[in-house]
């Protein structure tokens, strides 16, 4: 655990393998109103999604995060049944945070669906989320997967058409910047590539 960071997770253990989507904030900066975790359809306590309402202590401006991380079993088959329900599930944890609560939500995590994907098109045709990387002010311009396609050696290169990791927004959230981090330390430490995106709450 990072210092001075809450993380909140759902402990699971498959085998050797623990929960995969937990989230991190900054314990001074945010008071935690709610938190909870969901299985997605499947059957596999390791795919799931954590949320998280936060207060910023100094603004008292309230958000919340989730954080999911999508099946990769199946294949890429585009019309997957069951990333289509992985992504209906997140847009009902969604939509009932904003019910309840009121606030903007941030949806990030490892959705294993490609762009031209059933599950991708469920979540952006919905009208509730919209795709960071095509609403930042400012955008590195590598549409590139955050994964397996990268190279540990230079060039790092990866595909344009393989983006797998994506951040989504409800309406009143201006996306400031989108960049996709591509180093020898990042492909040297995960098969994924991070995402980096910085927001601000539209008043």
């Amino acid at each position: 655990k990072a210092q001075g960071y809450t993380v909140i997770q759902k402990e699971v253990f498959t085998g050797t393998e623990s929960n995969r989507v937990p989230i991190a904030y900054k314990t001074s900066k945010f008071t935690c109103l709610e938190k909870g975790w969901k299985q997605l359809p499947g059957g596999d306590e390791r795919f799931g999604v954590t949320w998280a309402v936060l207060k910023d202590k100094t603004t008292s401006q309230v958000f919340a995060a989730t954080s999911t991380h999508f099946y990769n079993v199946g294949g890429w088959d585009h019309k997957l049944p069951i990333r289509v329900k992985n992504s209906k599930m997140i847009l009902d944890v969604t939509k009932d945070i904003v019910k309840r609560h009121g606030c903007e939500v941030v949806n990030m995590g490892d959705y294993n669906m490609r762009t031209y994907d059933e599950a991708y098109h469920l979540m952006v045709d919905d009208g509730i989320l919209t795709e960071t990387r095509f609403t930042a002010f400012r955008n590195n311009g590598i549409m590139i997967r955050g994964g397996h396609t990268l190279n540990t050696t230079a060039p790092l290169v990866g595909s344009p058409s393989r983006v797998i990791d994506f951040f989504f927004t409800t309406s009143k959230v201006n996306v400031l910047r989108s960049r996709t981090i591509i180093n020898m330390t990042s492909a040297t430490t995960s098969d994924h590539a991070p995402v980096y995106t910085d927001i601000s709450f539209i008043k």
